[in-house]
Parts: structure tokens; sequence; C-alpha cells
């Protein structure tokens, strides 16, 4: 990588909160055309890694986090080539699996171990203040905080390091710096998708309890919603890392 790439990976663009519409809108434009292609696969991926983060607690998790990971990374390279009117195979989607699965599981090894770190910390800190309410509150806000920024590592990371090259360490602190500068507009998109599962799940009927078809319309937002997620991080990578 050189000496400019390298620049432009630790300097990501600032955007405003009003570019989240943008997001939801390219990404929705990707997933109509196509909605099984991106569907049927992410619900794999999701029971496959359930299955190994139940497997074995500590492995399960490292590979709970590569599954995810190399996933996000083979949708947007789909994503890349069906915006440009190249063919795309349901199996292009797992390409996270090969060219850049070794740096991918570089990445989840290294959040795995940052995760194990936070968990500590908030356990050994919630024992220290258990007897002082105020600085409980602070521990589970500073908690929230770094929760969110690690999920966002989690989908922008494996994308700069299948679509950009970039080396796994690198990845991540740009990923980092990227939602550091621009939290506001990843708040505001995890704020509105919040609200859109709210509103399926009112509208579904979940607020009767024993409803069938709440539960339904559950599994519906998450069946779409979920990969649809995926997609509008690609289209947050392509406006916060221009290339």
């Amino acid at each position: 990588m050189t000496d400019v790439v390298m620049a432009e990976a630790f300097n990501p663009a600032r955007v405003g909160a009003g570019s989240v519409f943008g997001w939801l809108s390219r990404g929705w434009a990707l997933y109509r055309v196509r909605p099984l292609f991106w569907t049927l696969p992410w619900l794999a991926m999701t029971v496959l890694s359930m299955l190994c983060g139940l497997a074995v607690p500590l492995l399960g998790m490292v590979a709970w986090l590569f599954l995810q990971m190399a996933f996000a990374a083979g949708v947007a390279s789909c994503a890349c080539k069906s915006e440009h009117g190249e063919p795309v195979a349901v199996g292009s989607l797992f390409v996270g699996f090969r060219a850049s699965g070794r740096s991918i599981g570089m990445l989840a090894l290294l959040m795995t171990g940052l995760y194990l770190v936070i968990a500590l910390l908030v356990l050994a800190l919630g024992f220290i203040f258990q007897v002082y309410t105020t600085m409980l509150v602070f521990v589970f806000m500073a908690l929230f905080v770094i929760l969110f920024l690690g999920k966002w590592i989690c989908m922008l990371a494996p994308i700069l390091v299948e679509m950009q090259g970039y080396l796994p360490f690198n990845a991540f602190k740009g990923a980092a710096r990227a939602v550091r500068i621009n939290w506001l507009a990843f708040l505001v998109l995890d704020l509105v998708y919040f609200l859109l599962f709210g509103v399926i799940y009112e509208a579904g009927g979940a607020a009767i309890p024993g409803s069938l078809w709440g539960f339904a319309s559950v599994l519906f937002a998450m069946l779409v919603l979920c990969p649809l997620y995926c997609l509008i991080s690609y289209a947050a990578w392509r406006e916060v890392f221009p290339e």
C-alpha cells in the first residue's frame, strides 16, 4: 500500500447526518432488485454463526465474528459489481472467505480480544462502583459507546480489507476513525433502523401477547432489514472512503 493510500485510510471523509438517507436509498435500490439473493445467504450465514457461537464459547465468538465480517466483505464486493452492471453469482458473496480470509480472520481475533478486555473492565468497574448508582450509569453509557463503535468497526473494517486492500490493523484504525468523526451519521442510521423495526413490529400486531402474526412480522423484519443493513454499510463505505 502506497503512502498516499495509507494517508487516505486514516483520513476518511466527514459526512453529515443527512447522508444516512442517501445510504438507505442506495442500499434499498440494490436490495429490491434481487431480495432473495441477499436474504437467503444471510440467513444461512446467521444460522451457521449461531451454531459456532454455541459450540465453544471463546472459539465460537471468533468464528461468529469471522463469518459475519467475511459476509459483510462479500456483500460489498457483490454490491459494487452489481452497480457496475457485472454479473454476480451467489458464490461471489463468499469471496471474503477466500481472497481476504486470512486478514479478516486476524480482524476477528483482534475484535474478540478487545471485547474480552472490555467485558473484564466493565465487570471490574461494576463491582467497584456497585454501591454508587451514578457511577454505574456512566459505566453503562461508556459500554454503549464502545459497543456502538465496535459494531461499526466490524461492518467497515472487512470492507476496507476486501475492497481497498488495507492490512487488518490499518483497516481497524481507519474504520475506528471513520466512526469517530462521523458518529452522528452512524448513530442516526441506527436510530432510523430501530424505528423501522419498531414500525414493522407494531404493524404486525406483535403488541398482542402470543400473536403468531406478530412473530411473523418480527421474522420478516429480520429477513429484510438485516441483509439490507449490510448493503447500507456498503453505501456508507462508498461515501466515507471514496476511492
